[in-house]
């Protein structure tokens, strides 16, 4: 299992000014009650709603709702907009942007979600991944491992307990997962092409990437420490940086 150093999480509603060089990472809450769905859900935009309308099932509609709500939030704050006019785009295959964001001063983000918990990072001027994975429950860990692992991390995996393999998994999913984000491919990336470091009496980083020559050097990755039965990463380009960890309240 991979080394994750305790994270504390500063209970905020509104986010504080994003200096350069900052990253901050949001843990947000989607379990949340009926009522918060429904005053959350008046920023949405039309082509979001059509996407709750979707959904099968009243919980996954809620959720979505809530994260979708907060991040406009979150954006809109730091845009100084509204919610509702944070103008989010996303193509295919590729992470979703704000519109109209160029220069030193622009904002990035991601985001991801599992379970009754998301993340969402943002900073300026920088390409950033986030991932986060609830264990939940496997009966096929090392089927799973054998399809996204690298030889190498096969071999490293091959040495845990069973009953720590699915939180080895996690570990290593999470940190291809906030990586392919970061690079802007997302699972359409080859995992078995990433090679992170899985040896509890290592840091955790990027060992390798095929066709990614020293991508080791030019990404950062840390391992986030969310919630009990819960694995988490964040990726980001490589240069001075300060983290700051917040909660949505």
């Amino acid at each position: 299992m991979l080394p994750t150093s305790k994270t504390e999480w500063r209970l905020l509603a509104e986010p504080p000014n994003l200096g350069q060089g900052e990253i901050h990472v949001w843990r947000i809450q989607l379990d949340r009650s009926e009522a918060d769905a429904v005053r959350l859900k008046d920023c949405l935009s039309a082509e979001e709603h059509d996407r709750v309308a979707s959904l099968r099932f009243i919980q996954d509609r809620k959720r979505f709702v809530i994260r979708r709500a907060i991040l406009r939030h979150l954006l809109g704050s730091y845009l100084d907009l509204t919610a509702r006019n944070v103008r989010l785009f996303s193509a295919t295959n590729k992470k979703p942007f704000i519109d109209g964001q160029n220069g030193p001063s622009s904002i990035h983000f991601t985001c991801s979600h599992s379970a009754d918990w998301g993340l969402i990072a943002v900073a300026r001027n920088r390409e950033l991944g986030v991932d986060i994975e609830c264990h939940g429950t496997l009966t096929n860990v090392n089927q799973l491992a054998e399809i996204c692992l690298s030889r190498n991390e096969i071999i490293e995996f091959s040495k845990f307990a069973e009953d720590a393999k699915t939180k080895c998994f996690f570990d290593a999913w999470t940190c291809k997962e906030a990586f392919v984000k970061a690079i802007g491919t997302g699972l359409s990336y080859p995992l078995k092409e990433i090679t992170v470091s899985m040896q509890t009496n290592q840091p955790v980083k990027i060992l390798k990437v095929e066709n990614h020559v020293r991508a080791g050097e030019r990404w950062k990755l840390i391992s986030l420490d969310v919630k009990p039965d819960f694995s988490a990463a964040l990726v980001y380009e490589n240069r001075k940086t300060t983290l700051k960890f917040f909660e949505w309240i």
